[in-house]
């Protein structure tokens, strides 16, 4: 197996990788229009899940729907690196094991 085809491979699985990490932020935003909560809130809480959290905790009963826009970002955030990591470890030790 040459190191080009070897390279490809990997570009390709790690392509795959992020697609499927914006699937997931797609589907978050789509929630959050669906539910006519704040999509830069969720966006937020996707992309700093943490960040998000916080929020929720904070807004409950301030800002109940930001605070859910910020928290449902938040899981799906979390629960989308979650997939992304395990799927990258994966593949990760699909490179590793392959005989050379």
């Amino acid at each position: 197996m040459n190191t080009d085809m070897i390279f490809s491979q990997l570009l390709v699985s790690i392509a795959i990788l992020f697609v499927l990490y914006a699937v997931g932020l797609v589907i978050t935003l789509l929630i959050c229009r669906k539910k006519s909560l704040s999509i830069g809130w969720a966006l937020l809480g996707f992309l700093a899940p943490l960040v998000g959290l916080i929020l929720f905790l904070v807004w409950e009963k301030e800002r109940p729907a930001d605070g859910k826009s910020a928290g449902i970002g938040a899981l799906a955030g979390t629960i989308a690196s979650l997939v992304f990591g395990v799927l990258n470890y994966i593949v990760v030790m699909a490179f590793i094991m392959m005989p050379w």
